[in-house]
């Protein structure tokens, strides 16, 4: 690809749920599902939540855009302290290096 600021170039997509108005203090959120094709899964950094507008903003380009008809709702939210509720899930804090885990049961 000769695309110089491709990596720099994010786009935008609408959602149409609450859930991200729960990240306002998250600094490191990286989301993981379909912003274009249904069968082009994708994985990428969050530069800004408008929880307003309902409008999230990714850091880095798609290699196909963004097509609303597509990614709005079809994406999981990782790396969310605010998010963990099941065993095994984590939260990396990369400016303190502390990793939290909600630990699985031992039996």
């Amino acid at each position: 690809m000769n695309d110089s600021d491709f990596l720099d170039r994010g786009g935008t997509f609408s959602y149409s749920f609450d859930r991200p108005d729960l990240w306002t203090q998250a600094t490191d959120i990286w989301l993981d599902g379909v912003f274009t094709w249904s069968w082009e899964w994708s994985y990428n950094k969050v530069a800004s939540i408008n929880t307003v507008t309902k409008h999230i903003t990714l850091r880095y380009g798609e290699v196909s855009g963004i097509d609303d008809q597509y990614s709005g709702n079809f994406f999981f939210a990782q790396n969310l302290l605010e998010e963990i509720d099941v065993p095994g899930e984590y939260f990396l804090d990369r400016a303190t290096g502390v990793l939290y885990l909600l630990p699985p049961a031992v039996f």
